[in-house]
């Protein structure tokens, strides 16, 4: 199920640089270079520098997801920013077929030995690090790893069984951060998906038909959504 979600939403994100989407603008990743001038931001937007304005203040440095409009002075204005969520490094790469695998070991013995290998040979403290968050997510039964896509970025997800759902989280590039649940309802699947912006909603819905394919699907707008497992770095300072 989590496989088919990513993969419909994987296609979807595509989409969007080959459709001019009219209703709205979706969200773009952009940093924080140095502040110009009060509520003036010179910001980096992909290859891009650009200055803008922001109402809220905004810290140098740090990397947020916004919406990007035109002032009637011809100025590039920034609208529901959110912060980009603190992601822990994750050694596991899964593709299609070892995502399905993985998922139906109830135990998750095979991804323990992983990460406790993983960290018994590790080379560098990051590479540590990273095994060791691994790890004390499996202690809560939430795995995270990257999913294998040749045509775009790595999307970032966490998944967790419980009885009677699966709960997830994920991080595309184009989407910002996601998360939600995957239920039986009756004979059916029901799908809850959250999101950020609004303009995520609305692109999504142009493409409900491939949804609905999965499952009957209900859209959440939150302004704030967490990953389900994460660690600070300095929970992790280990020495090797």
């Amino acid at each position: 199920m989590i496989q088919r979600l990513s993969k419909t939403l994987q296609s979807i994100s595509k989409s969007h640089l080959k459709v001019e989407h009219f209703n709205s603008t979706l969200p773009i990743l952009l940093k924080v270079l140095k502040k110009t001038k009060p509520n003036y931001y010179l910001l980096q937007v992909g290859k891009k520098v650009l200055e803008s304005k922001s109402q809220k203040d905004l810290e140098v440095g740090a990397k947020y997801y916004a919406v990007m409009r035109n002032t009637p002075t011809g100025a590039m204005m920034l609208t529901s920013l959110k912060p980009q969520p603190y992601l822990c490094k994750t050694p596991l790469v899964l593709d299609e077929k070892t995502l399905k695998t993985a998922l139906h070991q109830a135990s998750f013995e095979e991804l323990r030995d992983f990460g406790i290998e993983g960290m018994l040979h590790a080379k560098s403290k990051e590479e540590l690090s990273a095994f060791g968050f691994f790890l004390l997510g499996l202690q809560k039964d939430i795995v995270s790893f990257l999913l294998e896509d040749s045509n775009q970025e790595r999307p970032y997800i966490q998944i967790k069984k419980h009885r009677d759902f699966l709960e997830f989280f994920a991080f595309y590039a184009n989407f910002g951060a996601i998360a939600g649940k995957v239920f039986k309802k009756e004979q059916s699947l029901k799908l809850e998906l959250k999101v950020q912006f609004q303009s995520v909603i609305d692109f999504l819905k142009d493409y409900q038909k491939e949804l609905n394919k999965i499952g009957e699907v209900e859209f959440l707008l939150l302004d704030g959504i967490e990953p389900l497992f994460v660690v600070q770095d300095t929970l992790l300072d280990l020495k090797i």
